[in-house]
């Protein structure tokens, strides 16, 4: 027979869950600087490419202006 209310049960859980995450508290940080290496790294390429691709329409529509048909 449990002595103990449900509540008790739920609490030592999530004190046990609370104990177990604050002893690796450098790993979210470092997590953190690598999720911004990465987007920043993503973000550079994107850029990029999208104004590769802009040059390419841009330049397309120049020489459609002046009547010189591109290669």
């Amino acid at each position: 027979m449990i002595t103990k209310a449900p509540s008790y049960f739920l609490n030592q859980i999530v004190m046990n869950f609370r104990k177990g995450t604050r002893s690796h508290q450098k790993v979210p940080g470092q997590l953190y600087l690598w999720m911004a290496v990465l987007i920043f790294g993503a973000s550079s390429a994107v850029t990029r490419k999208l104004t590769e691709i802009g040059a390419i329409i841009l330049l397309g529509l120049f020489f459609s202006q002046i009547g010189i048909r591109q290669i």
